[in-house]
């Protein structure tokens, strides 16, 4: 799925996702035969080498097939796309050791880190699965005659 983000001045974002229902209604703006979108009544061009991809694991289908989410940022009135340094060094980001070494010790981070255990669905399984090997023994003892 695409989706094209305008950033204004202000903060805010302008959005456009491509959805099956905006592709029928011809509602998600396409690349034109100049290679432009009009967005908000402005061109903007799309940079392939530029898009921000994110790939997930839909619940929908068991997590078995990867989708990907396409975004392209523009600032609001400059047609060019946003560069996002994928290289980023150390100490370029402007965050000092002492602060990383105190987010680690937090609590905050552990809670994040170390998911809780869902004891009441490991019951519920093993429960299921106990009720599903009973009733097979019970089936094959009565099946050879043993439980008459």
């Amino acid at each position: 799925m695409k989706c094209w983000v305008i950033v204004t001045p202000d903060g805010e974002k302008l959005t456009w996702w491509e959805t099956w229902q905006a592709r029928l209604s011809r509602r998600f703006p396409k690349v034109n035969k100049d290679g432009m979108i009009w967005l908000d009544g402005k061109p903007y061009v799309p940079d392939p080498n530029r898009y921000v991809r994110e790939y997930y694991h839909p619940r929908k289908y068991l997590g078995l097939i990867r989708k990907e989410d396409v975004f392209q940022y523009w600032i609001q009135n400059e047609p060019d796309a946003i560069q996002f340094d994928k290289s980023l060094t150390p100490g370029s980001i402007g965050i000092t050791g002492d602060t990383i070494a105190q987010y680690a010790k937090s609590q905050h981070l552990r809670r994040l880190v170390e998911p809780e255990t869902n004891w009441l669905l490991i019951g519920f399984i093993c429960l299921i699965i106990g009720i599903m090997a009973g009733a097979i023994g019970y089936s094959v003892g009565i099946q050879q005659g043993i439980g008459r």
